[in-house]
């Protein structure tokens, strides 16, 4: 027995060598530092990209663990101990590797967590952990029931693609069941549906549990209690299918939602701070001359955006853009004084700037009744609009035209008036009254299908 027991240690540090260099190429390769740069959310949702390694060995190991069972059970499998502590016994060595994948995975993205001001998410681990497990034990049972060239690749497969494949699925539960898709979180503006963790809870713990079942039956023999443990299996099986879509029957194709607004600081033009509550539209947004400038705790890191956005907000105000009078570093719908920009530890203060310009636009209006050609013309005016606010609004050290779209060679030279024009503002603050009518119909245009796109002057 003795020998049996020190070969599941060996598969475990087989397993665990195996995965450790798999998951290191694998999430050297694939992490987002916009997600997990100072927001301890989106590390934790980022290190779950290893599942993919630590349960695709949980569930190898299971698989062989249950095989030797199965293989030795007649004639070494020691009759006086139970079920659980058979399973508890062979699968321990095996779910500490993947358990000890798992939390390297977390620990070494924690170096990119200065800065942030919230803390690791407990619920969004503890799923993680129930994953790992679920995928254990269906490997388990697998093992158990099939021979192990058969039990052993099926295992891995069905993790693999459980895991990988749902989260492409248009039937979306099925993604919020697996559990992969949560680490598709955070940019510093954004938090987890809270429904999409639950589903994920209830999904793999109570699946696990039910996996527990099956394998306890099958290790317990031919004995009478053994129909009665079979029905409760299937029925707690069939009850978390039915509760997991429950849960996530409200869920749309990403677990992101919009983080809550209340924590973040703002800072007007004699740079004061203060609780985005606080504001008031009456009080703050009057004739004003800069604008109230709002970011979640660590969002801007070095003091970089802030320079940035005022000098780019400035220019738009000289070019009789009229800009929203407060700008927020968080997804929002924008509104006549408010415009949500986007920004992440990591962003560039020019990236940034060139966010606000585009975002105080918006997208092309999508017109129902225009022909091909009409919307042809809509798009080109649009980036015309967008290459001469992001000409027009660069200033010293924050050159924007780099972002502009680009123009074919008619669309250029129907633009060389207007590049005169952005030439004449940048140099000396001079407007020129047509390239001014033209811009006012040109934003019309883009955001309202009752103006016809101008031509350019």
């Amino acid at each position: 027995m003795k020998n049996v027991w020190k070969a599941t240690y060996v598969n475990a540090w087989i397993l665990l060598s195996v995965g450790s260099v798999a998951a290191f190429l694998f999430s050297s390769n694939m992490i987002e530092l916009r997600f997990v740069t100072s927001y301890w959310l989106g590390i934790t949702a980022q290190s779950g990209l290893t599942l993919i390694v630590s349960a695709g060995i949980a569930a190898v190991g299971g698989a062989i663990e249950g095989a030797r069972i199965k293989s030795l059970r007649k004639n070494t499998l020691p009759r006086t101990r139970s079920s659980s502590q058979i399973t508890l016994r062979a699968l321990a060595p095996v779910l500490s590797a993947a358990i000890l994948i798992q939390i390297s995975s977390f620990l070494i993205l924690s170096q990119f967590a200065e800065g942030a001001s919230d803390s690791p998410s407990l619920g969004l681990l503890l799923v993680f952990f129930l994953i790992i497990i679920f995928h254990m034990l269906l490997g388990f049972n697998l093992g158990l029931r099939i021979h192990p060239a058969l039990a052993i690749p099926t295992a891995l497969t069905a993790s693999y693609i459980w895991l990988g494949a749902s989260w492409g699925v248009n039937f979306y539960p099925l993604r919020y069941m697996a559990g992969l898709i949560l680490m598709d979180c955070c940019r510093i503006y954004e938090e987890l549906d809270v429904n999409a963790i639950y589903t994920a809870l209830i999904f793999n713990g109570l699946g696990a549990v039910a996996s527990f079942l099956f394998a306890s039956r099958k290790i317990r023999g031919r004995v009478k209690s053994n129909l009665p443990l079979g029905v409760t299996a299937l029925l707690l099986s069939a009850m978390t299918v039915v509760s997991s879509i429950y849960a996530a029957s409200d869920l749309g194709p990403l677990p992101i939602t919009d983080r809550d607004r209340v924590s973040m600081v703002c800072s007007d033009s004699l740079s004061r701070k203060h609780s985005l509550s606080t504001l008031n539209s009456t009080d703050n947004f009057g004739a004003v001359t800069s604008p109230n400038i709002c970011f979640f705790e660590g969002q801007d890191p070095r003091g970089e955006f802030e320079s940035a956005l005022r000098a780019t907000w400035a220019r738009l105000n000289d070019l009789g853009v009229d800009p929203p009078k407060l700008i927020v570093g968080a997804n929002q719908q924008n509104k006549e004084e408010q415009v949500g920009i986007v920004a992440t530890p990591i962003s560039r203060p020019d990236e940034v700037a060139y966010s606000l310009v585009v975002d105080i636009i918006g997208q092309p209006a999508i017109c129902d009744q225009e022909s091909d050609r009409e919307w042809a013309n809509r798009e080109t005016s649009y980036r015309a609009l967008i290459k001469f606010l992001l000409d027009s609004a660069s200033s010293p050290g924050y050159d924007l035209s780099g972002f502009a779209p680009s123009l074919n060679e008619g669309e250029q030279a129907n633009y060389r008036n207007l590049q005169l024009s952005v030439d004449k503002f940048v140099a000396h603050n001079w407007r020129n009254s047509e390239s001014q009518e033209w811009l006012a119909l040109a934003i019309k245009s883009v955001q309202s299908c009752d103006f016809k796109p101008p031509v350019m002057p």
